[in-house]
């Protein structure tokens, strides 16, 4: 055989190769333009909450970070196409994760509002209710959990079972969060604000927990003893945390998360996406 045809040969060998090489990449690469597919993204703002949800067309939103967050959160969804909130959720009144909610309700037409039923003390939470109250949208103040569709998601937000204060305590916000599930298909997702060890417990106790494919990990990061039942509870298959470079979650958390081997992805790093096809979740950054 002549050694040009030899060589010939081996170039269409490797051709052939790269070629199936880059089809199993692109095949397995997750599609976040195609509609039918819910994506999550959660963004990177600091150490601050802003998670957007979407599929068929429709947006949710859970929570929009600081003040100064809140241009950041709007030009991501206006660079997506999003001319419309239709759920917007604020899991508690932190300024971390109510802070830019009103920027938010300026900007975008908006659907249904579902927020905690206690009175927030700062002045990013009055200055969202004054957004609210400019463009007439009543929120949905919890005292029970909700539950809607979100395209062919299906949603269901937890409420504590009480928002008195105990005993002792002189601020438990994060103990009032409200706690998001999002299933699509097969899968399942869920947000739980900065819930700290008390209502990670009332959680376990008294919901119908199952294992998920996602787990948005409480409080930036913050360990607790119920981490541990939490991961049990739930066995997630990927983990994200909204923690910044200043301030990174607890060793213990990402030590804790590494035994239960799940693979757990930081916004100090960027934004991270997750995709569903209703049967597998793919997430980058």
């Amino acid at each position: 055989m002549k050694k040009q045809t030899i060589y010939v040969m081996i170039a269409g060998i490797v051709i052939a190769i790269a070629a199936l090489i880059a089809f199993a990449v692109n095949a397995s690469a997750p599609d976040s333009s195609d509609l039918s597919n819910l994506t999550v993204t959660t963004l990177k703002i600091g150490k601050a909450d802003a998670i957007v949800i979407q599929n068929n067309d429709k947006t949710m939103l859970i929570d929009a970070g600081e003040e100064e967050d809140g241009e950041e959160v709007a030009d991501f969804l206006e660079e997506n196409g999003v001319e419309k909130i239709d759920a917007l959720v604020i899991t508690h009144y932190d300024k971390d994760h109510v802070g830019g909610a009103d920027t938010i309700v300026e900007n975008f037409e908006i659907g249904d509002v579902y927020i905690p039923d206690y009175e927030g003390t700062r002045t990013e939470y009055v200055d969202f209710l004054k957004a609210l109250d400019d463009k007439s949208i009543t929120p949905s103040r919890l005292r029970e959990n909700a539950e809607f569709s979100l395209g062919k998601a299906d949603v269901l937000i937890e409420t504590p079972l009480s928002y008195e204060i105990p005993y002792g305590f002189d601020e438990y916000d994060n103990n009032f969060s409200l706690i998001t599930t999002v299933v699509y298909g097969e899968n399942r997702f869920v947000f739980t604000g900065d819930a700290e060890k008390q209502r990670i417990r009332e959680w376990l106790d008294n919901s119908e927990v199952k294992a998920c494919d996602f787990l948005k990990i409480p409080h930036h990061g913050v360990y607790t003893n119920e981490l541990d039942n939490m991961l049990r509870a739930l066995m997630p298959d990927f983990a994200v945390i909204t923690d910044s470079k200043k301030n990174p979650a607890d060793d213990k958390t990402l030590e804790l998360l590494q035994e239960f081997g799940v693979k757990t992805f930081e916004a100090k790093d960027g934004n991270i996406t997750a995709v569903s096809d209703g049967k597998t979740v793919n997430v980058f950054q």
